[in-house]
């Protein structure tokens, strides 16, 4: 007896490895911080697969004996362990073991009990939307005075309404990291873009001295000495273009992302909130900002009032005597590099615009 009361209050198959946190490493700090971000994406077949097993474990729990009964104290001794377990500090907030402890609690109960909790579970079931309510119902009226078979009945649709809820869950976070990773992202693509621009505006040789230059009699900073021709201020618009459709894109995913998330499935932000996928739509708008300048570069588009000369992008110079702490208008581009970073946000932004003029071109190469 002592034996079979030390394998019941065992741990099973679905209870997992657990360990303490005073035992887990060093980076338990950082992945707690990670996750307070909102950051963490949850291990969604870790949590799948083990709420699976508790089920089945708690199936054969349940197993009828002679009486048509399942063992009531083999259910209590495991419930109690349960209880014990759900009290310890690494376990504050686990869900699991509360499911276990309901499905283990169908076992307990007697005719009356399942009729009234089969009521109770039928209406939780229909809040929530859950597939198959219909046919649930008729089971549960049909089986209104089998004890057996209402359990059975009464178990699988405590199982099934579990699953939805964990599924509803697990929506919810992959929803706050896919709605965080999106606001980190663009937070790094704008201040980059900002940064650049600025350093940018700080390398022009032409504008430094206008920007170093004094008031007579206030004393400042010494212009800097000229440096050669060439190098990042020779190429300095392509690195525009590319952190201007880097903002595009990471705006497009930031206006985006309420769209995305109000109609998603579980699997939908599986998919789209992990950094692969994140990094990839980044990647789109840097490539069509990229191949726009290039178009730009060419002058395939002509020299409209609406496209830039990439040889004149710069910052305008109209202020460039103004003190500086007068006005900062020598940081302010031109209109051609103000064209060039609208161009290729836009660009970055929308994901069809670059593909569709390359159709236009091919078409018009095509026709001549």
């Amino acid at each position: 007896m002592n034996e079979h009361r030390a394998i019941s209050a065992a741990p099973t198959a679905a209870d997992g490895d657990e360990t303490p946190a005073s035992q887990w490493p060093g980076g338990y700090r950082a992945k707690r911080f990670w996750r307070w971000l909102s950051l963490a994406l949850p291990n969604v077949s870790s949590v799948m697969f083990r709420q699976k097993m508790t089920g089945l474990a708690v199936s054969r729990m349940l197993a009828p004996g002679p009486d048509g009964k399942p063992d009531r104290a083999r259910l209590e001794m495991r419930i109690a362990y349960l209880r014990q377990k759900a009290d310890r500090p690494e376990n504050k907030g686990e869900w699991r073991i509360v499911n276990e402890i309901e499905l283990l609690m169908v076992g307990l109960f007697d005719l009356p009990a399942l009729r009234l909790e089969a009521q109770r579970t039928l209406l939780e079931a229909k809040a929530i939307d859950l597939p198959c309510l219909a046919e649930y119902a008729k089971l549960v009226e049909q089986h209104h005075d089998d004890e057996p078979a209402l359990r059975e009945t009464l178990f699988r649709l405590a199982l099934d309404v579990q699953d939805k809820f964990r599924k509803r869950y697990l929506l919810r976070e992959f929803i706050a990291a896919y709605t965080a990773r999106v606001s980190l992202i663009f937070s790094l693509a704008t201040t980059f873009f900002i940064l650049l621009v600025i350093a940018l505006a700080w390398i022009a040789q032409d504008h430094l001295a206008a920007i170093f230059r004094m008031p007579e009699g206030i004393e400042g900073p010494p212009a800097p000495p000229v440096g050669p021709e060439g190098g990042m201020r020779a190429f300095a618009s392509f690195y525009v273009a590319l952190a201007a459709g880097l903002f595009g894109a990471a705006f497009s995913m930031m206006s985006q992302t309420k769209k995305r998330v109000e109609a998603a499935t579980l699997e939908d932000m599986r998919t789209n909130a992990r950094f692969a996928m994140l990094l990839f739509r980044l990647g789109v708008g840097i490539g069509a900002a990229m191949i726009l300048y290039f178009v730009f570069d060419t002058g395939l588009l002509g020299d409209g009032t609406l496209t830039p000369k990439l040889r004149e992008a710069g910052f305008d110079a109209s202020l460039a005597s103004t003190a500086l702490f007068t006005s900062i208008g020598g940081l302010s581009p031109n209109k051609d590099l103000s064209l060039l970073m609208l161009w290729s946000f836009v660009a970055g932004f929308s994901e069809v615009l670059v593909p569709t003029m390359l159709r236009q071109a091919e078409g018009k190469a095509k026709a001549g």
